[in-house]
């Protein structure tokens, strides 16, 4: 079975990271498992326990949860958060890594919120989570109270040109990175996202270079 982390080393410093980012938020949170055909899912409920439910696929591509549930703290005094860690990406949910070519990762997402006990809930995913949000809007829409999708991938189609530049602009940076380990070439791999180098801070730096870190 393909998996996460090439080592472990990278699985332990991520696991690490994701702990100190979520003990970061300095406020009460629960830890749930729930069963999925693709495996154990690590959900973490958090928030107002007395708001309005939300389901929070929030997380990009091999990111972690806590990292991203930053961007989005101000949510967490008005809602009931449970906010997933996907699996096949870093955090503490099976590392079963399925094909988004399919509508798995929506039956995923729907199993998770029976795992939780809903029948339907306030949803909000972005970056990847987002595709994930629209792919569980096509295969179960009646679990779907309301949606927001923020900067979702899998929206609008590439050029092929656009993705060789996007890929020269990333892997140039990223190779002289994994020579040098210079932080200014790690804050290149990052400006195609970030438009300004003052948009990046020192939690996107250690992010991304544990990230990088998986796949030496």
């Amino acid at each position: 079975m393909e998996k996460v982390y090439k080592s472990e080393q990278s699985e332990s410093a991520m696991t690490e990271l994701y702990d100190r980012q979520l003990k970061a938020f300095n406020i009460d949170y629960e830890d749930l498992y729930v069963d999925t055909r693709f495996g154990k899912t690590h959900v973490v409920k958090t928030g107002n326990p007395n708001g309005k439910p939300l389901f929070v696929i929030i997380h990009g591509g091999d990111c972690t949860m806590p990292y991203e549930l930053s961007y989005f703290s101000a949510l967490l005094p008005y809602f009931c958060v449970y906010a997933a860690d996907t699996v096949g990406h870093p955090g503490k949910s099976s590392q079963t890594v399925i094909s988004f070519k399919t509508m798995e990762y929506g039956e995923w997402a729907s199993d998770v919120i029976t795992g939780i006990s809903f029948q339907k809930i306030n949803c909000l995913g972005g970056s990847l989570g987002g595709a994930i949000l629209v792919k569980l809007m096509c295969i179960a829409p009646e679990k779907v109270e309301k949606s927001v999708l923020v900067a979702p991938a899998g929206i609008a189609a590439t050029s092929a040109l656009s993705m060789i530049k996007l890929m020269l602009s990333v892997g140039i940076p990223m190779s002289k990175y994994n020579k040098t380990k210079d932080e200014k070439w790690l804050k290149e791999i990052l400006l195609p996202m970030a438009i300004d180098e003052s948009n990046i801070n020192a939690a996107d730096l250690e992010m991304f270079n544990i990230f990088l870190s998986m796949l030496e």
